[in-house]
């Protein structure tokens, strides 16, 4: 099998931070930007792609969402890889490979860079106590892989100090919180369940997050039926409607039955979502994806008045981009 050969007008989007990764790209010709979040300072930080360059590599094959939104800047030819093709090219191509390594080293020694600069102060490293509290405060703020980032160098630098159990315990949350949004222990001491309910944030129960972990666990796994029982466990044995893991496990439960392909109840738990949470933080989300099943059962008009609505809710982001993407394709 051969790569793909694709034409993008400007301004069209190829993937978006988030998304599954099944491919890998390289640039023919034309311009691409990838945006997103620098590490020391969090604001979006754009990086352009050129002639003969490839990227949604590491992604792709570790298998895991998009870290970043690639957009087309110019025109642009992009070779399309699924992940064994790719693989077998690396194989039998030595340059590709090196090449592949100096852009990964370059990438680490900027993060590098940066995060050392923000660990410095005047007259050397900052005390142990100092790391500890940058990573704490990463994680409060939903920043996982920076925290992750603090919490194994401080490991690294003082692996007896006085945090070694906490940051071991603060890594495993970083490590979940990367993956689901939410900073879950898996075996967090019973007397550490304040610090866990402190990273989970207000009005969220241990228990149900950590059944949201199992769940997404399993629709990561592409088990969407046990996650979509779970989750529905979550939603009906919950008392507290104000626990955003309840809100979080109807949306995750449309997704699951989006895959499952079973549009027509995954409108109907979205609906019930807007019905519960009308003030949700999800709600552009939930808006798409109820524009998208539509459009699935064949309703292409109801989808795009869905579709239309995301567009023009603000503030404008990713999401309404996939929207005014989805749409225009119509």
């Amino acid at each position: 099998m051969s790569p793909l050969s694709r034409n993008y007008k400007t301004g069209s989007v190829i993937y978006f931070e988030g998304e599954k990764a099944e491919n890998v790209f390289v640039l023919q010709k034309g311009i691409v930007s990838l945006s997103y979040y620098s590490p020391e300072t969090m604001a979006e930080t754009r990086e352009s792609i050129k002639s003969g360059e490839f990227f949604g590599v590491k992604s792709a094959l570790g298998r895991y969402p998009r870290e970043e939104t690639a957009q087309i800047l110019s025109d642009s030819t992009i070779l399309v890889f699924s992940i064994q093709e790719f693989e077998t090219v690396v194989m039998k191509n030595h340059k590709l490979v090196m090449k592949m390594l100096k852009v990964f080293s370059n990438q680490l020694r900027r993060i590098g860079k940066s995060i050392h600069q923000m660990l410095e102060s005047g007259e050397g490293d900052l005390p142990a106590n100092e790391l500890f509290k940058i990573g704490e405060y990463y994680l409060k703020n939903k920043k996982f892989n920076q925290a992750l980032y603090a919490f194994t160098h401080y490991l690294k630098y003082y692996p007896n100090g006085q945090y070694a159990a906490e940051a071991n315990q603060r890594i495993e949350m970083a490590k979940s919180g990367a993956q689901t949004g939410y900073a879950i222990a898996g075996d967090s001491p019973a007397d550490d369940t304040s610090a866990v309910s402190s990273a989970l944030g207000t009005g969220s129960s241990v228990d149900s997050a950590k059944k949201y972990y199992e769940a997404f666990a399993f629709f990561s796994q592409g088990k969407f039926d046990k996650a979509l029982q779970i989750y529905r466990d979550i939603i009906s044995n919950s008392e507290d409607m104000g626990d955003e893991f309840v809100e979080k496990s109807y949306l995750e439960s449309g997704k699951s039955l989006v895959s499952l392909g079973k549009h027509q109840d995954a409108i109907n738990i979205f609906t019930e979502l807007i019905k519960n949470f009308p003030n949700s933080a999800n709600m552009k989300e939930t808006l798409f994806l109820i524009g998208k099943s539509n459009i699935e059962l064949g309703d292409v008009e109801k989808g795009k008045s869905f579709l239309q609505k995301v567009i023009g809710m603000p503030p404008n982001e990713s999401i309404n981009k996939k929207a005014q993407v989805l749409l225009e394709g119509l």
